[in-house]
């Protein structure tokens, strides 16, 4: 069972905390207790670890226990449109990127979710939604960031940083910039912490597991990202449909 406390956010309304020390993830559980979050106000649910930490589409999350943030926010009741949850995500990384740099530690976005360092995965984003015809009526965001250690071949913030301190700053920053209109100008400011916008960068097209070569030019607000390959040809991907590789070298 999770313990229950409450902690003021920079607004007029409270956040419900639920804290638990092991947990299969904070996501799952999220969607199998949705009844357990109020409806007027954010929910946050935090884990030590997690037994099927969860990435996007299916991936699996791992993190050394006790040492990274294991978040899941969940909305109160809204009604927000299809083309609004992309930019509500790139809100919430925006408020992590602006976060890591107050700390000292610099870190891009890979497009979709991903939080990188220095080449390396130091953390990971998810949303689900739940929908009632045509809006969303709850909607939860799930983060994982390796805060002191890391899985080999990932990063971390470094181990002058503790979990506790990361998981009171972020939660009320996230919510503050989860509720907030997004200027238009941020789309340029988040596809400029995106690493390798603008560039060649090779990929793998994961279905027809081929090679490919091509440019990020635009994202729009379903977060599909627009490229164009080396022969002129311009392609909308959906996440995950094909895989980055990395950067062309010279």
């Amino acid at each position: 069972m999770p313990s229950y406390v409450m902690t003021q956010k920079p607004a007029k309304d409270t956040i419900k905390r639920l804290i638990f020390s092991e947990i299969s993830s904070t996501s799952l559980w999220a969607s199998d207790n949705l009844s357990q979050c109020p409806v007027d106000q954010w929910t946050a649910i935090t884990a030590d670890s997690q037994i099927r930490g969860q990435g996007q589409q299916g991936s699996q999350w791992d993190a050394v226990k006790g040492q990274s943030l294991l978040l899941t926010l969940v909305s109160p009741v809204i009604a927000w449109r299809a083309v609004s949850l992309f930019p509500r995500q790139m809100q919430a990384a925006l408020a992590i990127v602006h976060y890591m740099q107050a700390q000292d530690v610099p870190c891009e976005l890979k497009w979709p979710n991903d939080v990188m360092r220095q080449g390396l995965k130091m953390g990971g984003m998810l949303s689900q939604a739940t929908w009632r015809g045509h809006a969303c009526t709850r909607w939860t965001f799930s983060l994982g960031i390796n805060v002191s250690q890391a899985p080999k071949t990932w990063a971390c913030m470094g181990e002058a940083h503790e979990v506790g301190k990361v998981t009171e700053a972020l939660i009320p920053l996230l919510v503050e910039a989860l509720t907030q209109p997004l200027p238009q100008h941020e789309w340029v400011t988040y596809q400029g912490h995106l690493m390798g916008w603008g560039q060649w960068l090779q990929w793998r097209d994961i279905e027809q597991d081929v090679l490919v070569i091509a440019k990020p030019l635009q994202l729009d607000a379903m977060g599909r990202l627009q490229v164009t390959t080396k022969d002129g040809q311009c392609q909308w991907l959906q996440p995950k449909q094909w895989e980055w590789l990395g950067e062309i070298q010279p």
